[in-house]
């Protein structure tokens, strides 16, 4: 330190005043100086930049025809547009070989150096200086220091750095950002039905949207700078309440969204019992609570609502017709309405007693008339002598051998479905 204050006391002090700030429009700079200074550490993160205070020595350059001091003095705001940084410079010896110094400028770039510009000083021959650098202010807004990196080199021509040092500065006229308490506004979220695997809406920008279904988190995403956020989930029940707020970078909670489940699936396809042309109800199983409705074509025959154990009863007007095509769906509450189920009416109506002609000891054949498309028999006692169809118009004539009078002859028809009818009674007569 007796050697510092003996340099400080020198009488010899030099201003180097620099009317503007040139800076560099490549920002490749730093990179190519790893030619110049002779493979010497590049300092290219913030913490590489010691912080100096004001009055305190920067560094000192030891070489063998003199050593060097470099100190800061102050960095001030010089006026609206500028900042000045004022540093002292001494040496021991009028005549320093390595008499060139090259400040350069950088600012913190999201964790790496940005490189703004450089200044040149002459400090040949030169035992005290003073060098003060102009700054435009805008250059280090929202910069809390400034960065500088001080290079020595021997000829202008050759800039070769024999050694390099750097240093950090506080800005003056740096405001650290007040803390944000401001919680995110409610994010609105789009519906979410039971057949969704996301939620999706507008919250803050940036921050982060969760979505819980009571105390379980269900997932997260973060709202990009449009506030659009898609948040992944697995589906859902019809009904659950899902709770939705945002978290900005500073930790601020927002005030929640809550929405409901809406049901998008439809019910199951309903169950239907046997349905003849006999019945007037139709049965069978469906979600529980929903609405069960049974046409015919486009006409609706019957409605029902479910129990709780989805057990459903329709009451018909009226029976249907054999062969009657019945269509049942279920309609949940949320109006989604299942699959049809068809069932088509069955026979279970046998055909009616024939109506048969006289039959005598002379004739060959049994006539009349039986249900349309029904098969016709004709029997004695458990034999059945024969059989015949019956036309589309229901009439009938069924071949026989001659029989003899008072034999009694029993005629049915069975239709279709295999319904037999009753029987009609003839007995042969002589004539």
């Amino acid at each position: 330190m007796g050697y510092v204050k003996k340099v400080l006391s020198m009488v010899l002090v030099l201003f180097l005043m620099v009317p503007t700030f040139a800076f560099a429009e490549s920002s490749g700079v730093l990179k190519n100086e790893s030619e110049m200074n002779f493979g010497k550490k590049l300092y290219i993160k913030p913490a590489d930049y010691p912080l100096v205070k004001d009055g305190n020595i920067i560094d000192i350059f030891v070489e063998k025809y003199a050593n060097q001091i470099y100190s800061l003095d102050s960095l001030r705001k010089e006026n609206e547009s500028e900042l000045r940084l004022r540093l002292f410079y001494q040496s021991n010896e009028y005549y320093f070989k390595s008499g060139l110094a090259t400040l350069e400028f950088y600012k913190d770039d999201r964790g790496s150096m940005a490189f703004l510009g450089s200044l040149n000083y002459d400090l040949y021959y030169k035992t005290e200086a003073t060098i003060d650098s102009f700054i435009p202010i805008s250059f280090y807004d929202g910069q809390e220091y400034v960065y500088v990196r001080i290079g020595i080199y021997e000829y202008e021509w050759n800039k070769e750095y024999f050694y390099t040092t750097t240093f950090k500065v506080k800005n003056p006229v740096y405001t650290a950002p007040k803390p944000d308490t401001t919680p995110p506004a409610k994010p609105a979220v789009n519906s979410v039905s039971d057949k969704d695997t996301k939620v999706t809406g507008t919250a803050e920008a940036g921050a982060t949207v969760y979505v819980k279904s009571g105390s379980t988190t269900l997932g997260s995403a973060v709202a990009t700078s449009n506030k659009k956020f898609t948040v992944a989930i697995k589906k859902q029940k019809a009904g659950t309440k899902l709770t939705v707020y945002a978290v900005d970078k500073a930790k601020n909670k927002g005030a929640s969204a809550t929405i409901t489940v809406v049901d998008k699936t439809a019910p199951a396809m309903p169950t239907a019992s046997k349905v003849s042309n006999k019945d007037k109800k139709v049965t069978g199983k469906a979600e529980a609570g929903s609405k069960v409705t049974v046409k015919a074509g486009s006409k609706i025959l019957g409605t029902a609502n479910t129990d709780k154990a989805g057990k459903y009863s329709v009451t018909m007007k009226a029976a249907q017709k054999a062969g009657t095509v019945l269509s049942i769906t279920a309609t949940d509450k949320a109006k989604n309405t299942s699959a049809v189920r068809k069932i088509t009416v069955i026979d279970k109506i046998p055909p009616a007693a024939p109506k048969v002609n006289k039959v005598t000891i002379k004739s060959t054949a049994v006539k009349g008339k039986a249900e349309a498309n029904s098969t016709v028999y004709v029997k004695v006692g458990s034999k059945v002598l024969a059989s015949g169809k019956a036309s589309k118009a229901g009439s009938f004539s069924i071949k026989i051998k001659k029989q003899k009078a008072g034999v009694v002859l029993q005629v049915y028809a069975k239709d279709k479905a295999g319904n037999v009818g009753k029987s009609t009674k003839v007995t042969v007569k002589t004539k």
